[in-house]
């Protein structure tokens, strides 16, 4: 397996009861050949046996969270500035379906029709470093019920992007997959990085430069 670039990152455990991981790429823009088991979303035993790649295609899958109906979503972040193009590509969020190959080293964002690759449910601003992730239930959810939130780390020193914040996408059934729009759900943060929903239904958001873990809770009226 070649050396990454890219690192190991969010665990998720499935409604098959079977681990899923994501494994970043060992290429920018696919410089370096990649084996069947970088750049991918993984899947094995809980005790680490039986790996198998379960989707391919990613450079960075920064986290994964399962919804309450055992769909497979994660984050995923798009390639620096190349020699390629003089463009930034966006950062994704994914609907992750088994097989599915979503597009490193050639296609970020929306691919051609006939790439044979599949699009994000939710193209994200450019070096957004989209990471942390959840699907919104619980008590507190209210009208943002099965909402997917994520947490967006920022861009680098020099760069632009409506980041640091977390954003919230409403699911739109479309196909076989989905569609949405990302909307600011929690500005004025710092370097946001992940999300996790308590048992009462709190959101709370862990800040890598401000070493603190935040709760927020909504008032929610019920009936």
């Amino acid at each position: 397996m070649p050396k990454l670039l890219h690192r190991n990152n969010g665990l998720a455990v499935g409604p098959d009861e079977r681990l899923y991981l994501g494994v970043g790429s060992a290429s920018n823009f696919g410089e370096v050949p990649e084996s069947s088991l970088s750049a991918a979303i993984l899947r094995c035993d809980l005790d680490g046996a039986g790996v198998t790649r379960f989707a391919s295609g990613f450079r960075n899958p920064f986290d994964l969270t399962f919804s309450p109906s055992g769909e497979l979503f994660g984050t995923d972040n798009g390639r620096d500035r190349s020699v390629l193009s003089a463009s930034d590509p966006p950062d994704e969020l994914n609907h992750v379906i088994e097989g599915g190959d979503y597009g490193h080293p050639s296609y970020w964002g929306t691919p051609p029709a006939d790439s044979g690759t599949r699009g994000p449910v939710v193209e994200i601003a450019p070096h957004s470093a989209a990471s942390g992730l959840v699907v919104y239930t619980g008590p507190q959810a209210g009208e943002y019920e099965g909402d997917v939130l994520v947490a967006n780390w920022g861009p680098g020193s020099g760069r632009s992007s409506n980041a640091h914040n977390v954003i919230r996408t409403k699911l739109t059934p479309q196909g076989d997959t989905y569609s949405g729009a990302p909307t600011p759900f929690i500005t004025g943060l710092n370097r946001p990085t992940d999300l996790a929903i308590g048992p009462g239904g709190d959101l709370f958001v862990s800040d890598h430069v401000d070493g603190k873990v935040y709760r927020f809770r909504r008032s929610v009226r019920l009936g």
